[in-house]
Formats: structure tokens, C-alpha cells, sequence
């Protein structure tokens, strides 16, 4: 039995679509997180008997004074957060599985092919935001961004590119050297880098940009500018 096998759908097209859906759950929830992180209300019950609403952000506070009441309204950002990543996981999970496949089909890197190359790219930067995101720098404001432009890459690979062309291909004799696994590997981790920092730019221009709820859930400009150079 080969990897290509389709006994219970385990095999590498089926595990590459679905780390597609994951990334476009993980977007969705993320856009999510990010309309509803500044949403929550307080019901202040003000000394007068009358009653305001005062909003408070992630982790914000609203002081009021000893005769004051707080009924915090149920914020399901949190929630949405956890999902969110969970997805990005499942996605690294499946795509991870998928080349591991496609890499024991064909009997070298899958390194050679564009489909091979933005499906790798994809992971790397899939890697890398999430061990420098959400694992170093404990954020999941710019993972809308994020993984919008993984998203992107992942649809371009599975959408645009014929199928013909996704069909992995022996080595030529000028590839077949350990270079092409030293050469293509570091190339591969720096696209990668890059790919995260230019999710971390998006970010920045939607918070230099936009107004409202999301320019407010989001880390400051000095704060994300310290996540593109950490990413390059």
C-alpha cells in the first residue's frame, strides 16, 4: 500500500485540502477574534440610578466608584482566539502529513515543482508564525493578517496552478546533490521569515489605517514593528 493510496481518504491530496479549509476556518475565526476582542460592554449602574455603557478593550478596565455596579456583557473573543489557533495547527498538522507523503512517493525533497515550492513556503510560514506569534511573543492580533497571506499562498497553489503541473517530477542529474537539500531548505526558511514579517506589514498598515474596533484590538505600531524585526 503507497501513500498514494485513497483507503479512508489518507493521502496527500486529500491531507493538502484539508489544511486548505483549515486556513480559511482559522482566517474566519481570527476576523472573528478581532471584532469581537473590543466588543465587550460594561453595564455600569451609575450612583444617579441611571445607567451608561463604557466600552473596555482586551484586558481594559473601567473605574467606577464605590457605588458603582459592573455586569461584564459575555465576550466570546477568547474563545475565538483558541479556535482560531487550533485550526492553524491542524492545518500545520495536515500539510506536514502531505509532504512528508509526497516527499517518500517521489524519493526526494518536494523542493522541485512550484506547487512543491508555495505548498513548502506555506508551511514554513506556517511554522514560523506560529513559533514566533503565538508561541514567543504570546499574539494572535495579527494572525488575521498572518494567515490571510498563507491563505493566499495555499489557495494559489491549490486553485491556479493545473493539475498537470502539481504532479511530482524525477530529479534531473544536476539536482541530485546534497546541496539541493542544504540550498533549497535555508532559502526556504528565509522566504518564509520574510512571508511572516510582510503578514506583521499588513497588520501595521490596517492599524496605521483603519479606525474603529479592529485598530483598536490591535498591538501598537511600536509593538508590531518589534514583530517585523523579530520575523526578519
Amino acid at each position: 500500500m503507497g501513500f498514494d493510496s485513497h483507503i479512508l481518504g489518507f493521502n496527500e491530496p486529500t491531507m493538502t485540502k484539508v489544511a486548505y479549509i483549515c486556513y480559511m476556518l482559522a482566517f474566519l475565526m481570527y476576523a472573528g477574534y478581532l471584532m469581537t476582542m473590543n466588543a465587550r460592554a460594561l453595564r455600569v449602574r451609575t450612583a444617579s440610578g441611571g445607567v451608561a455603557l463604557a466600552g473596555a478593550g482586551a484586558g481594559g478596565t473601567v473605574e467606577v466608584g464605590a457605588q458603582s455596579e459592573e455586569r461584564p456583557r459575555l465576550s466570546y473573543s477568547p474563545v475565538l482566539g483558541r479556535i482560531a489557533s487550533s485550526f492553524v495547527v491542524l492545518a500545520w498538522l495536515s500539510l506536514t502529513s502531505a509532504l512528508a507523503m509526497r516527499w517518500v512517493s517521489a524519493g526526494h525533497p518536494p523542493w522541485v515543482t512550484l506547487y512543491e515550492v508555495l505548498t513548502t513556503l506555506t508551511w514554513g510560514t506556517t511554522t514560523i508564525y506560529l513559533v514566533l506569534f503565538e508561541g514567543v511573543l504570546k499574539t494572535r492580533a495579527a494572525g488575521a493578517f498572518s494567515v490571510l497571506l498563507i491563505f493566499s499562498l495555499q489557495s494559489y497553489a491549490v486553485w491556479v496552478i493545473p493539475a498537470d503541473l502539481k504532479e511530482s517530477i524525477p530529479l534531473v542529474p544536476a539536482l541530485r546533490s546534497y546541496w539541493l537539500l542544504i540550498h533549497v531548505s535555508m532559502a526556504i526558511i528565509a522566504y518564509s521569515a520574510f512571508a511572516t514579517a510582510a503578514g506583521a506589514g499588513l497588520t501595521f498598515m490596517a492599524k496605521h489605517h483603519l479606525r474603529g474596533r479592529i485598530s483598536k484590538a490591535l498591538p501598537s505600531e511600536a509593538a508590531i514593528e518589534e514583530f517585523m524585526f523579530r520575523a526578519v
